[in-house]
């Protein structure tokens, strides 16, 4: 045969191993550790897509021309849409897309050699590319638009954070002094106004503590003595903060270092401000691959299951999420609480973690 009636032939016949096609591409997915295959859900869609693909080649060879099914292209960018709703890394799909793209190329090449015309190979070729790359980009697009989300949340939880303490400190105190002062005319002046200054001294500390969160500037300084600035800035007694750093921090760039200097402050304040703890520890390892960090305090802990996610261990785990890294947060009444943080070392090296 050859020509169309040959296409024919071996687009009937490419289309008839779409089940093995499949097998294959789940059990290859399945060695390579692949998250796509532990959720039934999101498999199920790559399932259906890879189906797709394969029914486009074959009506590719079939047809003699580029064909891609009309009620296969919106589809994509649903499918690409709960991914990103999902947080899966672009990552998992480009390597299950090489996967699929070599198997089912394996196929046509297998066609090749029984005699199926070049050019008609090489269409099917074309479509199989544009199909995978296709939704590639779309997968991309997508989860950019879910960690640009991500940020935002981020960014605005922090600005609430801010927000409560200006009102509860800031304006507690300074209401607290304008009061004292109103009271000077029915009352000792002398200690009425020496009150009325120490008031506004703590308000105007507070301010300052709080304006000084505002302002990150690591140049020259290094994550060390910028959180034992922080710690020092708070003008403890207790709890005792102790900082160890291991690492050469040019091994990773300079946002990785900002948004890890961000997490620890959150995780030092959410010990000193609740925990109740007499020291609190962090360790800080740096690599040429990632970062990580155990923050450990002695406090009095608390029940994970019924703490409101609208605080500031929920901004953390969204800090984390938004650079493709991991927070994990466990504690237990009278037990203390221990936060576990993990950063790639940069934006080229997320993929590295799988």
């Amino acid at each position: 045969m050859s020509g169309v009636g040959s296409g024919v032939g071996f687009g009937n016949e490419l289309a008839g191993r779409t089940e093995s096609i499949v097998d294959r591409y789940h059990g290859e997915l399945l060695a390579a550790g692949s998250i796509l295959v532990s959720d039934p859900a999101v498999w199920i869609e790559c399932e259906t897509q890879a189906r797709h693909i394969v029914a486009d080649c074959a009506s590719t060879l079939m047809m003699g021309s580029a064909s891609v099914a009309r009620n296969t292209i919106r589809p994509v960018f649903e499918i690409a849409a709960r991914r990103g709703a999902r947080g899966i890394r672009p990552y998992h799909f480009v390597r299950a897309g090489t996967i699929l793209f070599e198997i089912i190329a394996t196929e046509l090449g297998t066609l090749a050699a029984r005699g199926a015309e070049s050019e008609m190979l090489l269409t099917a070729n074309t479509v199989l590319a544009q199909s995978i790359f296709g939704q590639l980009e779309a997968d991309v697009r997508c989860y950019e638009a879910y960690a640009l989300d991500e940020v935002t949340q981020a960014v605005e939880s922090e600005r609430a954070s801010l927000a409560r303490d200006l009102h509860d400190h800031v304006g507690t105190g300074i209401s607290i002094a304008m009061r004292r002062l109103e009271i000077i005319a029915v009352s000792n002046p002398q200690v009425c106004v020496k009150a009325a200054v120490g008031a506004l001294q703590n308000a105007l500390s507070e301010a300052t503590r709080v304006a000084g969160q505002l302002r990150i500037n690591l140049h020259g300084r290094g994550l060390r003595a910028a959180l034992i600035e922080f710690v020092e800035s708070m003008s403890l007694l207790t709890p005792v903060v102790y900082v160890r750093v291991n690492g050469v921090e040019d091994w990773v760039s300079d946002e990785i270092l900002e948004q890890t200097f961000l997490m620890v402050r959150e995780c030092l304040r959410n010990a000193i401000e609740h925990a109740n703890a007499s020291w609190v520890a962090v360790d800080l390892n740096v690599t040429p691959h990632d970062v990580s960090v155990l923050v450990t305090d002695d406090g009095m802990g608390f029940d994970i299951g019924k703490v409101s996610r609208r605080n500031g261990l929920d901004s953390l785990a969204q800090r984390a999420r938004s650079m493709s890294g991991k927070a994990t947060i466990s504690s237990s009444r009278r037990e203390g609480t221990q936060v576990s943080i993990w950063l790639p070392a940069a934006a080229d090296v997320i993929a590295v973690r799988t």
